[in-house]
């Protein structure tokens, strides 16, 4: 029986409606990643972009790009938020003493 080449999975059993499924919604799913892809990911992950901006840009599942980072030894940094929270996320609360 065959099996995956990248993670040992044997191949028949990934069912094909599933695959495809999947891949409407992760079009890179299940495919070999490309060098491109690799520093793709490794600027993407430099710059702290989420992971939900990596999976739109790279077309790939969450599980895979995490599988990845940690695979090509990637630190990861936390990432920016999209747009900027409430004034007040950053007031310091009543009561909360700030250190100076």
């Amino acid at each position: 029986m065959p099996k995956c080449p990248r993670c040992g999975w044997k191949i028949s059993t990934l069912d094909p409606a599933k695959v495809k499924g999947i891949q409407q919604d992760y079009p890179n799913a299940f495919s070999p990643w490309t060098r491109e892809q690799d520093v793709q990911l490794q600027k993407l992950v430099k710059e702290g972009v989420s992971l939900v901006d990596m999976v739109e840009t790279l077309g790939r599942q969450p599980s895979a790009i995490r599988k990845r980072i940690t695979l090509l030894g990637l630190d990861v940094v936390k990432a920016k938020p999209k747009e900027p929270v409430n004034e007040r996320d950053y007031l310091p609360r009543e009561g909360v003493v700030q250190n100076q």
